[in-house]
């Protein structure tokens, strides 16, 4: 572990140690992994007592991909906290968007990235590498940040589109986001689980994205399987050369399954639920 990744560790933990309730994947949190690494890592007394994260100590609300929470029931390490509950993170509806049967075969090669900051981090740069090489293909770049654009324009191809951030309640967020592409994309390396996904399949936008980028293995979900260039060029052909009808299919159990799990409606329950159960748990 490099030292500034132990650095991160620390002042982490010394930010949890007097808390009951820890919530894990919000922001720039910490993986399991790392965490676990940690904790067995670290031998000084000192921080063992800061960690105070042993047996039936802390209550955690989990924003994390599965496979790091089958990371850490595959390798008995539940019992570093007290509970282990589950949230889904929401996204941004617009209530002016009304889903409708996609007719334009353009649409269908058409991609938006719909990010932030950390483009590297975030595997950008390797989508627009392989962008270039599928001429006949339309990425659209929304939300990086002036400050970033320099690391990946040498990669930029003539079918690349940067465009200036954009407000999902606005109209012309359903016009030229939603209306002009059929698919979201994300090669992060590592996240909670990224809103900005989220936010788009509540549009009917569907997912091609990393098992990193935090979310359940689904039918209408599509997975990169790695990060190699070649790998995710073959990602991208295999997707938009779904039917019309295929994509319209998707399109609409992506939108249901999205206004099930990441809407505020299901955040706020999920999180009402968490709550009662750790009140009760703590009056009992």
């Amino acid at each position: 572990m490099k030292a500034k990744e132990r650095h991160m560790l620390k002042d982490y933990v010394s930010r949890i140690q007097d808390a009951d309730l820890v919530l894990v994947g919000i922001g720039p949190e910490l993986s399991a992994y790392e965490l676990i690494d940690f904790k067995t890592e670290i031998q000084n007394e000192h921080y063992q007592k800061l960690l105070r994260m042993d047996e039936e100590d802390k209550d955690v609300i989990w924003m994390r991909q599965a496979y790091e929470r089958h990371y850490l029931l595959n390798h008995s390490q539940v019992s570093y906290f007290k509970k282990l509950y589950h949230i889904n993170v929401n996204g941004f509806f617009n209530e002016h968007f009304i889903l409708k049967e996609n007719t334009d075969t353009e649409r269908c090669n058409s991609f938006v990235w719909f990010g932030s900051t950390g483009v590297i981090h975030k595997g950008l740069d390797i989508l627009v590498e392989a962008f270039a090489k599928l001429p006949s293909k339309r990425l659209n770049i929304y939300g990086i940040s002036k400050q970033e654009i320099a690391m990946i324009k040498p990669c930029i191809g003539r079918n690349t589109f940067l465009h200036e951030k954009i407000n999902v309640m606005d109209n012309t967020f359903i016009s030229e986001v939603v209306e002009k592409n059929a698919f979201i994309v994300s090669l992060s390396c590592s996240e909670g689980m990224q809103s900005g996904v989220a936010t788009c399949m509540l549009h009917g936008l569907i997912p091609i994205v990393t098992k990193e980028t935090g979310y359940e293995s689904q039918n209408f979900i599509f997975e990169f399987s790695d990060y190699h260039l070649d790998s995710v060029v073959n990602t991208i052909l295999h997707t938009s050369s779904l039917s019309i009808a295929e994509i319209n299919r998707l399109s609409r159990l992506v939108y249901d399954y999205a206004h099930k799990n990441f809407s505020l409606i299901s955040f706020s329950n999920r999180f009402e639920c968490i709550i009662k159960d750790l009140m009760k748990n703590n009056n009992e």
